[in-house]
C-alpha cells in the first residue's frame, strides 16, 4: 500500500514538474502538428464544359442541338458519321407570297452524310446518279462519285464521354445557301427574271427542335429582291423580303427498300439513275417508281385475298387555315384514294386529319408530316410534290398546296 502511495506521489510530482517546465521553457516543447486533411485536386474543366458554361437552349434527340449566342452547335453522335441522311427545307412564314407560299418546299432534298478528319467535320452531298451490280465497277464508281463538301466545320469539342462531336453549323442554316433557298421557281415572281441579295444583319436562327428520328432548325432569313420581265424592264426594285425557313434533317433507313422500276405507260413520278453495264453493254437509263412503302399488317390474310390494313397508315394533315366550307371536300379528296388501294388488297391506307392542337411534337413544316396546305394566292392551280429516298424512290413525305384561286 505504501508503495502505491509513493508511486502516485511521484507521478503527481513528475506531472507538475513537466507543466512547470513548459511554462518556464516553452521553446523546448513543440506541439505535435495537426494531421492535414487529404484534399482532392480540382477536376480540370473540359473544352465541352467551357463551351457550354453559359445558360442556353438545348434540344436533345437524333442530334443534340445547342442554340448559344445566336449560333447553332451540333452535338453529333460518333455512330452517325457516314450515315445516310436527308435535309429538307420548308417555308414556315413569309413576307411576300409572290416568292413562295407557306408550306412550300422550294428546293430539292439534299442527300448528305457527315464525315470527319482529325480537326474538322464535313457535310457532304451524296452522289447517287449511277448504279451498278459489279464489284469492280462499284470500286471505280466510289472513287468517281466522292461526296462534294458543302460545309467543313472545325471540331470545337467532344462531349464528356467522347461519344459525340461538337461543331458550329450556323453558316449552313444562317446564310445565303442556294441549296436551301426560300425562293420558289414556281411562284408568281419565279415566272420572271428575279435576283436576290442576302441581308445577313437582318437574319437569325429562331428555334431548334429535336426528335428521336430527326431534328429541325428554324431560320429567319432576310433579302432584297428585284424582278424584271423578259425585255429587261424593271417590275420590282430592291424590295425587302423575309422568310422563316424550317430545315429538317432525317436519318434514312440503314437498308433502303427494294426499288420498283417505273413503267412509262403508268403516270407516276420517278427517280432517274444511270445503270453501268458490263463488257460491251452501254450505260442505260433506269427509273425507280416513286411509291409509298405499304406493307400488309397480316401477310397470311393478304395472301389469302383478304383486305388488310397496312402496318403504317399514310396520314395527310389538313391545314387549319383553310376556309371551313372547303374542309369536308378536302378530306373526301384524300380518302377517295382508299378505293384504289382496296383493289390491291388494302383497306384504310390513307387518312385525313386536322392539324392536331394537343400534340406538342406536331409541326407541319417538319419532314415527317405530310400536309395539305392553303395558299392565299391568286395562282389558279394546285401542286403535289413529294420527297423520296433517292436510293430507292420510297416516298417519305408528300405535300399538297391549294392556291386560293384554284376554285
Amino acid at each position: 500500500m505504501k508503495k502505491k502511495i509513493l508511486l502516485l506521489a511521484a507521478m503527481v510530482v513528475a506531472s507538475s514538474t513537466t507543466i512547470d517546465a513548459q511554462r518556464k521553457f516553452p521553446f523546448f516543447w513543440k506541439k505535435k502538428k495537426a494531421k492535414t486533411e487529404q484534399t482532392t485536386p480540382a477536376k480540370k474543366e473540359s473544352e465541352y464544359d467551357k463551351l457550354f458554361k453559359k445558360k442556353h437552349e438545348i434540344a436533345k434527340g437524333l442530334i443534340t442541338l445547342h442554340l448559344l449566342d445566336g449560333k447553332v452547335y451540333f452535338e453529333l453522335p460518333v455512330d452517325l458519321i457516314n450515315k445516310d441522311m436527308l435535309i429538307g427545307s420548308t417555308v414556315t412564314s413569309i413576307s411576300d407570297n409572290g416568292n413562295a407560299v407557306v408550306g412550300s418546299k422550294p428546293t430539292d432534298l439534299l442527300h448528305v452524310v457527315f464525315t470527319r478528319n482529325k480537326t474538322h467535320v464535313q457535310l457532304r452531298q451524296v452522289n447517287t446518279d449511277y448504279i451498278t451490280g459489279n464489284t469492280q465497277i462499284d470500286e471505280a464508281l466510289r472513287k468517281s462519285t466522292l461526296g462534294a463538301i458543302l460545309s467543313n466545320q472545325k471540331i470545337q469539342a467532344y462531349n464528356n464521354d467522347s461519344t459525340a462531336i461538337v461543331f458550329d453549323m450556323s453558316s449552313v442554316f444562317l446564310g445565303d445557301n442556294k441549296k436551301m433557298s426560300p425562293f420558289d421557281r414556281n411562284s408568281i415572281y419565279g415566272m420572271y427574271n428575279r435576283t436576290e441579295n442576302y441581308q445577313s444583319d437582318c437574319s437569325y436562327i429562331s428555334q431548334i427542335k429535336a426528335f428521336k428520328d430527326n431534328v429541325s432548325i428554324k431560320s429567319c432569313l432576310s433579302y432584297t429582291f428585284s424582278v424584271s420581265n423578259s425585255q429587261g424592264a424593271s417590275l420590282i426594285k430592291d424590295r425587302p423580303f423575309t422568310a422563316e425557313m424550317t430545315r429538317s434533317i432525317m436519318l434514312l433507313k440503314e437498308k433502303p427498300y427494294r426499288p420498283r422500276m417505273a413503267d412509262y405507260r403508268i403516270g407516276v413520278f420517278f427517280t432517274g439513275r444511270e445503270q453501268l453495264g458490263e463488257g460491251a453493254k452501254t450505260t442505260a437509263p433506269v427509273y425507280y417508281a416513286n411509291r409509298w412503302d405499304i406493307q400488309p399488317s397480316d401477310t397470311a390474310a393478304y395472301l389469302r385475298g383478304e383486305k388488310v390494313k397496312p402496318t403504317k397508315q399514310i396520314v395527310f394533315y389538313i391545314d387549319n387555315t383553310f376556309p371551313e366550307k372547303w374542309k369536308p371536300y378536302l378530306r373526301e379528296g384524300v380518302t377517295q384514294w382508299n378505293e384504289l388501294f382496296e383493289q390491291i388488297g388494302f383497306k384504310d391506307v390513307v387518312a385525313a386529319k386536322d392539324f392536331p392542337t394537343d400534340d406538342p411534337e406536331f409541326d407541319p413544316d417538319n419532314i415527317k408530316y405530310s400536309c395539305v396546305r392553303y395558299a392565299p394566292s391568286s395562282i389558279e392551280n394546285a401542286m403535289g410534290p413529294s420527297w423520296v429516298d433517292p436510293r430507292s424512290g420510297e416516298i417519305l413525305n408528300a405535300s399538297v398546296y391549294l392556291y386560293h384561286n384554284v376554285i
